[in-house]
């Protein structure tokens, strides 16, 4: 699979492994991205086994600066996805070399 992650590719990928066509594939994907996004708009955790959970979480409200007009500004609250890496995730990428760590400053 190519680096990056989008949607033609990965489902592209998904049919190759299942030995299914890639509009089965699509199908699958759509319903399963489907489901995922009921479950957090409803206000529930998503738990993908092996992977991590995504969480609905509420932003508070805060005031900040309007990076174009150079003021400040309110932001009202409002529910993101949040996403946690199980632990199994975290080590494997743990794991992988990042840049040369030999160097200081």
């Amino acid at each position: 699979m190519k680096s990056g992650f989008d949607k033609h590719a990965t489902v592209t990928e998904l049919a190759k492994r299942m030995q299914v066509t890639y509009q089965t594939a699509l199908a699958a994907w759509d319903r399963v991205c489907g489901l995922m996004r009921e479950e957090l708009t409803g206000g529930k955790a998503v738990r993908i086994e092996g992977v991590g959970l995504l969480y609905p979480q509420e932003r508070k409200a805060r005031e900040g600066m309007d990076a174009f007009r150079h003021e400040r500004t309110f932001f009202p609250a409002r529910m993101i996805a949040k996403f946690r890496g199980c632990p199994s995730l975290r080590d494997a990428l743990g794991k992988l070399p990042c840049g040369d760590n030999t160097k200081e400053g």
